[in-house]
């Protein structure tokens, strides 16, 4: 008889670029309002900071393009930055509800 090893199922992408990022989802953990609101201002400056890090990629982009060089490299950093928003984004929209609801108690 053999012994099979068991294989962890791949992760969804937007959970493994969270914890490459090191900053899962926090909603078992109960945070008190000071501590939501200092994470919440942290990921809004992550999100404009994120912002001008992507339109200079695709400035970058551009002129690579407009050189007809291989862009495909610059092309995949775009992409990183895009999906690194969309989960800062939905981090601040879960935030700014835990926020909402600790509020209303």
């Amino acid at each position: 008889m053999t012994t099979r090893t068991m294989v962890r199922a791949p992760a969804r992408s937007i959970d493994l670029l969270r914890e490459l990022a090191g900053d899962a989802p926090r909603s078992r953990s109960r945070l008190d309002r000071t501590t939501l609101e200092r994470r919440l201002a942290q990921v809004e400056e992550q999100i404009a900071v994120g912002r001008r890090q992507f339109a200079r990629q695709l400035e970058i982009v551009g002129k690579i393009e407009r050189r007809h060089g291989e862009s495909s490299a610059a092309r995949e950093t775009l992409h990183q930055f895009a999906q690194a928003h969309v989960i800062r984004l939905d981090d601040r929209d879960r935030l700014a509800r835990q926020l909402e609801q600790l509020v209303m108690r």
